[in-house]
């Protein structure tokens, strides 16, 4: 159903919600996981959504970019280099890892601008962290796009961006697709 890779590790999705792990050595970290519904890797681990909106995490640990345990209702996961992000059906942010409290910090502060508020939210990416805090996407219902985090290299200058319908995140660069 699809695939994700970061780094040293590729993980595949099977129509049977069953996880696939390269290499192979962390495939028992994996066999357990039931219900998956979606995928993403960061750097060194690997995060699962499932049918239930939980989130499971297997793999290096040292940001908490795993530590998902209590996230419910979620829809819609992304992961980088140590940072995980979910989106729950009623627009709620979840963020852990590296860089995430000051951007979960932005996304609070960001409320009383229209334009940049975080209401809304359709879909998520995240990118960055190798060297710097990384940033968060997020793609709004009507085709405008939010960002926070590191904007070093212009990579949050998504203010007048309109009519996207897909987004996704590097490490210095954000990508929208537009309805044309």
């Amino acid at each position: 159903v699809s695939i994700s890779g970061f780094g040293n590790v590729a993980v595949g999705l099977k129509y049977d919600g069953t996880v696939l792990i390269t290499p192979q050595s962390r495939s028992d970290d994996v066999d357990d996981w039931t219900g998956i519904i979606a995928i993403a890797t960061g750097y060194d681990y690997v995060v699962a959504l499932r049918n239930d909106g939980t989130v499971v995490g297997s793999g290096h640990n040292g940001d908490r970019q795993i530590d998902t345990e209590s996230w419910k209702n979620v829809i819609s996961i992304a992961a980088t280099w140590r940072r995980t992000v979910g989106l729950t059906s009623d627009g709620t942010i979840y963020m852990t890892g590296y860089g995430s409290n000051s951007q979960l910090q932005e996304i609070e502060d960001a409320k009383e601008d229209e334009k940049t508020a975080w209401l809304d939210i359709t879909a998520i990416a995240t990118g960055g962290g190798h060297y710097s805090a990384g940033h968060t996407v997020g793609l709004k219902s009507d085709g405008r796009v939010v960002a926070v985090g590191d904007n070093s290299r212009g990579q949050c200058n998504v203010d007048n961006w309109e009519n996207v319908v897909a987004i996704a995140a590097g490490d210095y660069h954000t990508v929208g697709l537009t309805a044309d």
